[in-house]
This record gives structure tokens, sequence and C-alpha cells, in this order.
């Protein structure tokens, strides 16, 4: 495969650089696109630039298998943070693909899902003056409900269908 990044694709004025892609450029629109040259990244992308030889056309010369690495860890962690059209925009594939072979679950990911946002007060003994109150009165609004309520009609139930309100899916 060609190099995909000259340094002539950065535009460190602008904060971007453009990715060139050999494999889609017969779709309109598609040969190339733009990327925000990230915090992150432009630190890295600097020292190169300073170090590379006068002359020198390419940043990257070749590819490994290791960019597919990359690739899928750095779009993980851009969609934590900006919408899944934009990121897919900037990585250069679709949301299905994206969703199929790139993006990962993180152990952050489940680190987050067990976390206890609110932290639990353990509960208080009874005061002696609440002793006698074993059973909490019903709160007024609870009652208007229920009051209030409309049992609905067979006809109304009818209506949804035997399909339900899902779409259908061909995977399932």
């Amino acid at each position: 495969m060609p190099p995909a990044l000259r340094w002539s694709d950065i535009d460190w004025a602008q904060g971007r650089f453009t990715i060139r892609s050999p494999k889609t450029e017969h779709h309109a629109g598609h040969g190339s696109r733009q990327v925000p040259l990230f915090p992150e990244l432009a630190p890295y992308l600097r020292e190169v630039f300073e170090q590379a030889e006068p002359g020198r056309k390419y940043v990257i010369t070749r590819y490994s298998d290791s960019n597919q690495n990359l690739r899928s860890t750095r779009e993980t962690e851009l969609a934590e943070n900006f919408s899944l059209h934009v990121v897919c925009a900037w990585i250069g594939n679709s949301r299905l693909v994206a969703m199929k072979h790139y993006l990962q679950v993180t152990d952050g990911h489940f680190a987050k899902a067990v976390q206890n946002p609110v932290q639990q007060v353990s509960a208080s003994a009874r005061k002696d003056s609440q002793a006698g109150h074993a059973e909490e009165p019903e709160p007024a609004i609870c009652g208007t409900l229920r009051q209030d309520a409309v049992q609905c009609t067979h006809r109304e139930v009818e209506m949804v269908g035997a399909r339900g309100l899902e779409p259908l899916t061909s995977s399932l």
C-alpha cells in the first residue's frame, strides 16, 4: 500500500490534516477527508517533523497491522466524546463498520457501569418519637392518581397490532 500521510497534508495553522484513501478514491467525494489535528497527536507529529530529513515527503512510509489496532482504539476514544457520525467522518468508515469492526468495550466502560454515582448513607435508628409510627402515611397524590386512572378498553389494545411497535429485523 502506498504511503498515506504527506507533510503537505498537515495544516498546522488550521489544526487539521488530510487523509487520502486509495481504497475509496473512486467514489465521488471519498478520495480524502479532513481530520482534526488532535492535541494528543500534535506534539508527536511536531517532533517527527523537526527530526525529518530535509525534503522528506512522507510522514508515514508504510502501513502495518498495528494501524488497525491504533485506529480501533482511537475510534473508541473519540466515540466517547463526539457523535458517532462525526467520528466516522474523521476515521473514514460507516457507523455499521465502526460498530462491527472498530468500537470496543473497554475496562473503563465496565468501571463506569458499576460505579455508584451517589454514596449511600447508612440509615440511622428510629428515634423514640418515631417508634410508635411503624406505618408511614400514604402520600395524598397516590390516592388521587389511582382514582383518576382510566382502564383502557379492549379496542385500544388491538390498535397496536400483533407485530407490536418495534421494526422487523431479519438477523434474529
